[in-house]
């Protein structure tokens, strides 16, 4: 067994902790985080090899800034796989993210006003586009422990195992889920009607006709991001409006029955909301509408 480290900069200001527990992907697998020892851990796969990576990263007064990658791996990487990994981990926690005007806005909003010392507003994301869709389209129309056990199927039936522990498995490939596409539709995994979104979104992307780095490197605005999200199937607003926050673009609240909820009871004394309503929300924050709902400390 081989280990490789590297450390990455984030944007300051940063905060390792409030980022990984920013969101619920801390809790879906192939990611585990022992909240204990400060360590966020997950099994990859890259250039055909599988690895673990354990993540550890500095408190907002730490300087200076740093994310430290520790690399478990049999035999050698080469210098195109680990610069392979240290962009999946720049992307995972958002470390490229200038958080300087959203905090400016906060520090005079009550509600917000705690998230600047705490660094608040990035969210933890998977390492590709693709899992954050798949794992997008797996909380649709469900509880959270459905969604847990849908990803847990998924990453058990197609995901790569880590050479020296076969119960841990890496997020699965778009070509692995194409592979396993008839399988995935007779049996279902219990993924329900989900389960043809996923197979045809993997198809698309092995057969060439969608190319997610389009949505990462194209500079497209938000309303063209938001139009070419929604013409995949089974991406409606909600997802849309998902991926557009996990791509940087805050303009749109992913309107829910637990957003829906929220804003119903603090804002609108428990009336009954439309999605309209929930949508609106927050409308002064403009571009950073989206993570003022997310970081809003919602009284209990």
């Amino acid at each position: 067994m081989h280990t490789t480290q590297f450390t990455l900069t984030p944007c300051k200001p940063f905060d390792f902790v409030s980022t990984i527990e920013s969101h619920g992907w801390m809790n879906l697998t192939p990611f585990s985080w022992d909240a204990d020892s400060g360590i966020l851990s997950r099994p990859e796969r890259v250039s055909d090899k599988v690895v673990e990576m354990q993540i550890r990263g500095s408190a907002v007064r730490e300087q200076p800034a740093h994310v430290q990658v520790t690399v478990i791996h049999e035999g050698e990487l080469d210098g195109t796989t680990i610069e392979s990994l240290r962009a999946r981990v720049f992307r995972s926690l958002m470390l490229g993210v200038d958080l300087t005007a959203f905090h400016r806005v906060c520090r005079r909003t009550p509600g917000l006003q705690n998230a600047p010392a705490h660094a608040r507003g990035r969210l933890l994301l998977g390492s590709t586009l693709f899992e954050d869709i798949v794992k997008t389209i797996l909380t649709t129309n469900v509880n959270w422990a459905g969604t847990k056990r849908m990803v847990n199927r998924l990453v058990d039936a197609f995901g790569s195992p880590l050479p020296w522990d076969a119960r841990r498995r890496a997020f699965p490939t778009a070509e692995q889920i194409a592979d396993g596409a008839e399988q995935i539709l007779e049996e279902g995994l219990g993924l329900g009607y989900r389960a043809s979104y996923i197979v045809d979104l993997a198809r698309q992307i092995c057969d060439g006709s969608l190319d997610l780095s389009r949505f990462e490197n194209a500079g497209l605005n938000s309303d063209q991001l938001y139009r070419e999200l929604r013409a995949i199937k089974g991406i409606g607003d909600y997802a849309a409006s998902s991926i557009l926050l996990f791509l940087g673009h805050a303009e749109r609240i992913p309107v829910d029955s637990w957003a829906r909820s929220l804003i119903s009871t603090h804002f609108h004394a428990g009336e009954k909301v439309t999605n309209e309503q929930a949508a609106g929300a927050f409308g002064e924050f403009g571009r950073w509408r989206a993570l003022a709902f997310w970081f809003y400390e919602w009284p209990a």
